[in-house]
């Protein structure tokens, strides 16, 4: 068996708070919303007087989903190809 003997003499813990402000929909962080290939190049499509959740059953989403997943949202190549998802037969 071990024998281990310690000792503390002396412990100071010292805590610092901070305050950090990040863009956000109230659900999703703005830098989430945007951290995918080619954001900067097609820009985003703002959807007005939407909520996060209201979102998920827009037509408008929808449309720019499909768009995005078949090929022909604008943007480059590569940005189409990593999103482009073959149809279901």
């Amino acid at each position: 068996m071990f024998n281990v003997q310690c000792s503390i003499t002396n412990v100071q813990v010292v805590l610092e708070l901070g305050v950090f402000w990040k863009e956000s929909d109230g659900a999703v962080l703005r830098e989430s919303q945007t951290a995918f290939p080619g954001v900067g190049v097609q820009g985003t499509m703002r959807l007005e007087k939407m909520n996060h959740f209201q979102v998920r059953n827009s037509s408008e989403t929808a449309i720019g989903l499909n768009a995005l997943f078949d090929g022909t949202i604008p943007g480059d190549t590569a940005t189409k190809l990593f999103f482009k998802t073959d149809k279901k037969q």
